[in-house]
């Protein structure tokens, strides 16, 4: 064996003996138990969720409502010869509006929409405000916390990912998520107030559909949605002088 083959085959044996090393001390950072008292929360995956901000929003939901009733009269022989009657809910400004948007929009669609509940199906909905507390985004030092524990993985290994190769990927590809995050790509000012509509189709005080969407809404449009309400922060306590 020649000098050149001799340096060539040293060469080949260290890179391998590194490569294993490098492979048995990645692994043994990502198996590497995290002791912990309590569970620590871990983030969902990036989700969105709609903000209703205009009356223009209410029609849509209307009209998505009108249209799964619909759908549903379709293939529904029996029910389709019986009227809706529209139920009224209440008298705040998303109450009464979305009460005629639905109205309107079951007749664009060709169903019976009836003045009285007699012998009629009835379309009702409901609505229920939320508000969460200021400062909802868990943070860690760099940023929001993605992992189930500080410096820890998910386990979950495909076929491609048992390589050395696939391994620097999916922590380059781990390294990269958390720069958008510390970037402040996925964080934005939430709002603190949520709404969820429910609206129920029954018969007979059988459900027919029943659907619940959840929205986001401006904090200052509280009131559109709910009366007698008055929201404030928990840290602000009133007192008042009375005389003895």
């Amino acid at each position: 064996m020649s000098l050149k083959s001799t340096i060539i085959l040293i060469i080949c044996i260290f890179f391998i003996a590194g490569c294993v090393g490098s492979h048995r001390g990645y692994e043994a950072r990502i198996s590497q138990p995290v002791a912990s008292q309590v569970p620590v929360p871990a983030a969902y995956p990036l989700s969105t969720q709609n903000k209703m901000q205009a009356m223009h929003h209410w029609r849509l939901l209307a009209e998505d409502v009108a249209c799964r009733i619909s759908e549903f009269l379709d293939i529904s022989v029996f029910e389709r010869h019986h009227p809706i009657y529209v139920s009224p809910a209440g008298t705040t400004p998303f109450e009464k509006a979305f009460y005629d948007l639905l109205i309107t929009k079951l007749v664009e669609r060709g169903a019976q929409v009836s003045r009285h509940s007699r012998e009629a199906m009835v379309l009702s909905f409901d609505l229920q405000m939320v508000r969460h507390s200021r400062g909802r985004t868990v943070r860690t030092q760099s940023g929001v916390y993605q992992s189930l524990a500080p410096g820890m993985y998910v386990q979950r290994q495909s076929p491609e990912t048992t390589t050395l190769e696939g391994l620097r990927q999916a922590e380059l590809h781990v390294a990269r998520s958390q720069i958008n995050v510390d970037s402040g790509i996925y964080t934005h000012h939430l709002p603190n107030i949520e709404v969820m509509v429910t609206t129920s189709l029954t018969r007979n005080d059988n459900y027919m559909i029943r659907d619940s969407s959840i929205y986001y809404i401006n904090d200052a449009d509280w009131s559109n949605y709910k009366q007698n309400v008055m929201y404030q922060d928990p840290s602000v306590v009133n007192y008042r002088l009375v005389d003895q």
